[in-house]
Formats: structure tokens, C-alpha cells, sequence
């Protein structure tokens, strides 16, 4: 129950998740919207423990020779990041948030599948471990050493922290978008 409360509660309103809760499972009436949101943060601050401190360097363990025997792995990765600015609630300010979204290219054993797909996002200024949280997500699908990854983004200072020595096989791309952009806009 709470994998499905943390699932729920982290994409509809805690309320709605209560609502859903009582039609679908047998549950008392202990469970409202206050229950939900503490099980959220409960496992959300479970995970942060769980992720590990941020590194400013490579994250893979082992050398190239070690990379080199690794099996064949699935094709390249494709991540486009962008940097973006939202409006703080109640018109309070702003504050950057830097999104994206991460595609394998396809999977060495079973090529007819559509490639893997995760988008993400986070609040620049606020967390505390953007390079282990994407690391995690790029791991999650099947990140090997020996892997090509390729990032697309508008080379922005903090797009370019976040994905600086993550991979030793990345190559970094500014989009045509952001090359363009100087050169038509007036």
C-alpha cells in the first residue's frame, strides 16, 4: 500500500490518492491525505540517504581495461538537458529548473522493442546531488562503461556542471537551437 500511496501521491494531489485508495483497496478511514504525504516524504528522504554522496568526478569504478572486457553493450544513449526558469508561487520570485529526458537507442536482445525512455527534472538550486540523480537514472537503463552517451544541451554553466565527467564515453553537443539563436536573433 504505501508503494502504491508514494506512486500516486507523487503525480495527483494527496487527496485524489486517498480518494483512490479507499475505491480501490480495503482501507480504514485512518488513511487521508496527511497519512499520504508523510509516507511520501518518508520514502522520498529513504531514497535521498540511499543515493550517495555527489562526486565531482568520474563516477564509474575501475579502470579501461576493466571497461574493455565488459559484454557488448545496448546502443548509445541519447540525453537532452535544458535549463529553464519558473515563476515561484504567489509571483515570489524564480527559480531555475533544469529538465530532461534520456533515450537507449535500442536493446541487444530484443531489437523490435521501442527504446527505453525516462524524463526528468529538478530545482537547480535546491538539490543537493543532480549528478547522482541522473547518474542513478542513466544506470536504471542499463548504463555500462563501454557505452556511447551523447548529451544535447544549450552548454548553459549549470546544464554543463550537472553533465561534466559523468561518462567516459560521453560526447557533448550544444543543440542547433541555442547555436542558432545568436546568429537570428536581432
Amino acid at each position: 500500500m504505501v508503494y502504491l500511496e508514494t506512486k500516486w501521491a507523487s503525480l495527483i494531489p494527496f487527496a485524489k490518492v486517498t480518494d483512490l485508495l479507499r475505491d480501490v483497496l480495503p482501507v480504514e478511514d485512518s488513511v487521508n491525505p496527511e497519512v499520504v504525504r508523510t509516507h511520501l516524504h518518508a520514502t522520498a528522504e529513504r531514497i535521498e540517504r540511499e543515493l550517495g554522496e555527489e562526486r565531482q568526478l568520474n563516477l564509474f569504478e575501475g579502470s579501461e581495461q576493466d571497461w574493455a572486457q565488459q559484454p557488448l553493450p545496448d546502443g548509445p544513449i541519447t540525453v537532452g538537458l535544458d535549463g529553464g526558469y519558473v515563476r515561484a508561487a504567489h509571483k515570489q520570485g524564480w527559480f531555475e529548473v533544469i529538465a530532461g529526458k534520456s533515450v537507449v537507442a535500442f536493446r541487444r536482445e530484443d531489437e523490435d522493442e521501442v527504446p527505453s525512455a525516462k524524463c526528468f527534472a529538478f530545482v537547480q538550486t535546491y538539490d543537493e546531488k543532480p549528478r547522482r540523480r541522473l547518474w542513478g537514472l542513466l544506470k536504471s537503463q542499463g548504463l555500462q562503461e563501454n557505452q556511447q552517451l551523447l548529451f544535447f544541451s544549450d552548454g548553459g554553466e549549470n546544464v554543463r556542471r550537472v553533465q561534466e565527467y559523468l561518462h567516459p564515453c560521453s560526447e557533448h553537443l550544444i543543440d542547433w537551437f541555442h547555436i542558432t539563436m545568436p546568429v537570428t536573433v536581432t
